[in-house]
């Protein structure tokens, strides 16, 4: 799996894809003071909920809010194996 992130000003968006296609998109809007275990949780919960695999092999990550790119990148680390 493919995590595609991409941290704006007033939310972030997540893509979730498998192989070529785009199987789920999550919106969390952004908070500056929100941990990166916050974050974490957010996206294991939504993985959970919609029945998908826990670990991604892949992310991308593009952001206009630097504040935010090292907890998010911090995040999806601790998503994986």
């Amino acid at each position: 799996m493919l995590l595609a992130i991409d941290i704006g000003n007033s939310s972030i968006n997540i893509g979730f894809f498998k192989g070529a296609g785009l199987l789920k998109t999550l919106r969390v809007p952004t908070h500056p003071k929100r941990t990166d275990f916050a974050y974490k949780n957010r996206i294991l919960d939504f993985l959970s909920k919609n029945y998908m695999e826990i670990a991604p092999r892949h992310a991308i990550i593009s952001s206009v809010v630097p504040d935010l790119t090292e907890k998010i990148y911090n995040a999806v680390l601790d998503l994986g194996p």
